[in-house]
């Protein structure tokens, strides 16, 4: 018999390679969008304050400072995601799941905060759901991965 694993080994382990590496690729996509959309938001608060101090109107200080770290906490949320990304071929189930996890926090603090911000658009919608069901298929594909690679390392020979 030979030392080479199986055709279907091959297949499978081919196949749970590939969605990894798409797992990581959405981490790194949502991460970076969510990092430049939030250092835009960022700005933009911050150019409206300066424009307000140089008016002369009065604003709330208070309100600036949330929105501030509301931006600064959407960094931190998009840097998690990268470091998600990074993590997917070292611990693949504790990467993609809490990468999972992130997108479901994120949606339900937006359905919170804005419900109409999540429909506002179908594609928004449905940029969403992909993002969703690509998530949930990566979580799915690296407990596979995990069992095969414990199987591999368990087994005789």
């Amino acid at each position: 018999m030979s030392d080479r694993p199986a055709f279907g080994a091959n297949l499978v382990k081919s196949i749970t390679d590939r969605e990894l590496k798409q797992a990581r690729a959405i981490l790194v996509v949502i991460g970076v969008l969510a990092m430049v959309q939030d250092v835009l938001a960022l700005n933009k608060v911050n150019e409206a304050v300066d424009q307000l101090r140089l008016s002369g109107v009065a604003y709330d200080a208070a309100l600036v400072s949330r929105l501030q770290l509301a931006g600064k906490i959407g960094i931190f949320v998009g840097a998690l995601y990268l470091v998600c990304a990074a993590l997917v071929s070292r611990k693949p189930v504790i990467a993609t799941a809490t990468g999972l996890g992130l997108f479901c926090a994120t949606l339900a603090v937006q359905l919170a905060v804005d419900p109409s911000s999540l429909f506002s658009s179908v594609l928004g919608l449905g940029m969403r759901i992909v993002i969703l069901v690509g998530l949930v298929s990566a979580v799915r594909f690296a407990r596979v991965y995990e069992r095969n690679r414990k199987a591999r390392t368990e087994s005789p020979g």
